[in-house]
């Protein structure tokens, strides 16, 4: 979970670990680029708006690094004209304030779909 703003990253935090999820987190794009060079985490959690390295931005760097570029990638955004198809290499834009039910079952649909692809890829 990358995200600028401390509030989003322990609420996102506490509503993923009581899923059943492990997380870690990140409060700017560059600290969140350095987590995934030292983890491959199964999903990426993307803020847009960020100071230092936008969400967008991110995205880029995530998907032409060879170990990241299979993870997939939820962008998270309070701007509601943004559509999945204004992205290139997200799997899913979720608009603030979103639904909890529906975003918990985006992650778990995205974790098994890139599980499944791996599977396949040996």
């Amino acid at each position: 979970m990358v995200d600028d703003c401390e509030d989003n990253l322990l609420l996102m935090e506490l509503l993923l670990q009581s899923d059943g999820y492990r997380v870690t987190s990140a409060n700017s794009g560059t600290k969140g680029l350095l987590e995934v060079s030292k983890q491959c985490p199964d999903l990426i959690i993307l803020d847009l708006m960020m100071p230092d390295i936008s969400g967008l931005e991110m995205v880029w760097h995530l998907k032409n690094k060879y170990r990241s570029s299979s993870i997939p990638i939820i962008l998270l955004t309070a701007n509601s004209n943004l559509n999945i198809k204004d992205v290139r290499g997200v799997d899913a834009v979720c608009h603030k304030p979103f639904d909890v039910n529906n975003f918990l079952n985006k992650i778990k649909s995205l974790i098994d779909v890139s599980k499944k692809n791996l599977i396949f890829q040996n």
